[in-house]
């Protein structure tokens, strides 16, 4: 375990690509979007709710690399398939910083430090969900737009404003992954610039 540990430091570019940096700071910057609707401002929750979400996005996306180290390495993607055991390691170490920084959050807002635990959660049962692709397209959408609701969370309302944001945002990201699922089997990849007017005549 402890040369594993070591090891961490040897393979810090790789982790560092593995924990997906732009996603961390888009997590980071959209929660305090979303905490930027609401009258009430408190920036030690603004900042803990944020350090909080782009840690779990992080967390969330090296898990999902753990599970699909197979997949992945077949199209070439082999760091989590030879350096599982240190891949794994260092998930567990983000994860306990994101858990104890839960912690510290619920000192100030319970829902808030609730509502980050369960997309945190819903995260993770995103990889265990094989071949259940549009179930996964619309995962990946929610917990995607959920750090705009942190404010509307930690306020007790969520009002029209933020709701048409977090669904304007889930119809894009929705609207990617489908794109993105429909490339890979070798469909049309125009598909996802369809997708969105479809689902907004849906909704």
């Amino acid at each position: 375990m402890l040369s594993i540990i070591r090891s961490l430091w040897f393979f810090k570019k790789d982790l560092l690509v593995i924990s997906r940096p732009h996603t961390f700071l888009y997590a980071f910057i959209l929660t305090i979007v979303g905490h930027k609707f609401i009258e009430i401002t408190n920036w030690k929750v603004v900042l803990l709710n944020a350090f909080l979400f782009a840690v779990i996005a992080s967390s969330i996306m090296i898990f999902n690399d753990i599970v699909d180290r197979e997949s992945d390495f077949i199209r070439g993607k082999t760091f989590a398939f030879h350096q599982h055991k240190a891949v794994f390691v260092f998930w567990l170490i983000i994860s306990i910083v994101a858990f104890v920084v839960a912690i510290i959050l619920c000192f100030y807002s319970f829902e808030v430090s609730l509502f980050c635990l369960f997309i945190w959660i819903t995260g993770i049962a995103y990889s265990y969900l094989q071949k259940m692709y549009i179930i996964q397209n619309i995962l990946v959408s929610l917990c995607s737009a959920s750090p705009v609701l942190s404010g509307a969370i930690y306020q007790g309302d969520i009002n029209i404003n933020i709701g048409l944001i977090f669904i304007s945002l889930c119809l894009v990201i929705l609207s990617r992954e489908i794109d993105k699922w429909m490339s890979r089997a070798k469909t049309s990849s125009s598909f996802g610039i369809f997708f969105i007017p479809i689902l907004l005549l849906i909704v």
